[in-house]
C-alpha cells in the first residue's frame, strides 16, 4: 500500500528523517487530513495491508497552516532517492517516497493543502455574515496567519493604515469616470492581514473601498505617485494571481480572482500611467539623442580654424 485516498484524507507509507541532518530515515505511516489541516505520522504498523488505520494515536503531527513550502530535495539530498521536503514554522523536514511518481503525488497534495486561494464571489449580505480575518503570529521566525472569527461591523476589523486614511479623508463624491473596477484581496501594511476590497482605477487615482456601495474610499493613491504595476514573483508563494503596485512610499500586494483578471489590472494601470505621463515617456525611442552631433553643427565647426602658433 503506497498511497490511498479516503474522503478528506490522503495517506501512505513514507520514510521520514526523524533526527535533523542525521541521514537516518525511519519508515512511517503518514496521513494528510485536509478537514483538520493536520499532517500526522504514525508507526509503520499503524495500517494493515488494505490501508485501514489501526492506531489512532500519532507519533507526531504538523499544522498545515504553518506549512510554508514543499519541494523536491534532489539537490539538497542527492544520495537519497525520491526525497522531498516540507518547511514548517521555518524548519525543514525530509521524507523519502518509494518511487518518483509517489514523491510527486505527495508534493502536489501538500502544495494544494497549503495553498491560499481567493474565495468564490458571494452576495454582499452573505459575505458580511461569514467574513473571517486572520490572526498574525511569528512562529520560528516565520509569519503565520491563522483564521479567526470577526464581526463585519467591528471597529477593529480595519487594518491600521486603512483606518488612519479613512478617518482623515473628508466625505467626497468621486464622480470621475472609472477605467476599471472590481473586487480584489490586498495585504495590510501594519497587521499584514488580507482583506477583500473594491478597487477603482481612474485617470487620476487608484482607490479602494470596503464594498461597491461604499462611497468613501479607505485609501486614495494618486496616479502620479505610482511607479509601476507588475506580477509578483518570489513573494507570498502560497497566493495565486498576485501583482504588485509600486509607489514612491511602499509596495501594495494585491491578489486578483484569476490570472486573466490580474493581467487586466496590470495592463489598465500601465496604460493609465503612460497616458498621464505623456509622449515624452512613452515615445522615448523616437527622440533625438542629445549626444549625437548633426551634420549642420559639424559643418559649422569646420568653418573655424585653429590659430597658428610660431616660436619666437
Amino acid at each position: 500500500m503506497e498511497t490511498r485516498v479516503s474522503g478528506d484524507s490522503f495517506a501512505g507509507l513514507l520514510e521520514m528523517e526523524v533526527k535533523e541532518n542525521s541521514g537516518d530515515f525511519v519508515r512511517k505511516f503518514v496521513r494528510l487530513d485536509t478537514s483538520t489541516c493536520r499532517l500526522e505520522y504514525f508507526h509503520e504498523n499503524a495500517a494493515n495491508e488494505n490501508g485501514a488505520q489501526l492506531s489512532r494515536v500519532p507519533d507526531g503531527n504538523f499544522n498545515v497552516c504553518f506549512l510554508s513550502l514543499t519541494g523536491d530535495a534532489a539537490s539538497a539530498r542527492p544520495k537519497v532517492p525520491h526525497c522531498f521536503y516540507i518547511v514548517v514554522s521555518g524548519k525543514k523536514y525530509y521524507f523519502k517516497a518509494s518511487s518518483e511518481q509517489v514523491k510527486q503525488l505527495w508534493i502536489e497534495k501538500l502544495q494544494d493543502a497549503s495553498r491560499i486561494t481567493v474565495p468564490q464571489r458571494r452576495s454582499l449580505v452573505e459575505s458580511c455574515s461569514t467574513q473571517t480575518g486572520f490572526k498574525v503570529e511569528v512562529v520560528g521566525g516565520v509569519i503565520v496567519k491563522t483564521p479567526m472569527e470577526c464581526l463585519p461591523d467591528a471597529a477593529d476589523d480595519i487594518d491600521s493604515d486603512e483606518s488612519i486614511q479613512r478617518s482623515s479623508s473628508p466625505s467626497q463624491n468621486f464622480e470621475e469616470e472609472s477605467i476599471k473596477s472590481g473586487y480584489c484581496t490586498k495585504q495590510g501594511f501594519f497587521r499584514k492581514s488580507w482583506r477583500r476590497r473594491f478597487f477603482i482605477l481612474s485617470a487620476s487615482s487608484f482607490r479602494y473601498c470596503r464594498s461597491m456601495e461604499d462611497r468613501i474610499p479607505i485609501k486614495i493613491i494618486k496616479v502620479a505617485d505610482i511607479l509601476e504595476a507588475r506580477p509578483s514573483i518570489g513573494i507570498h508563494l502560497n497566493r495565486e494571481n498576485l501583482f504588485e503596485l509600486v509607489t514612491q512610499s511602499r509596495v501594495f500586494y494585491i491578489q486578483a480572482d484569476s490570472e486573466s483578471e490580474r493581467d487586466s489590472w496590470i495592463a489598465a494601470i500601465t496604460q493609465c500611467l503612460q497616458t498621464a505621463r505623456g509622449p515624452k515617456f512613452s515615445d522615448v525611442e523616437t527622440q533625438t539623442d542629445p549626444y549625437v552631433l548633426d551634420d549642420n553643427f559639424l559643418d559649422l565647426c569646420h568653418g573655424f580654424h585653429q590659430p597658428q602658433y610660431s616660436w619666437i
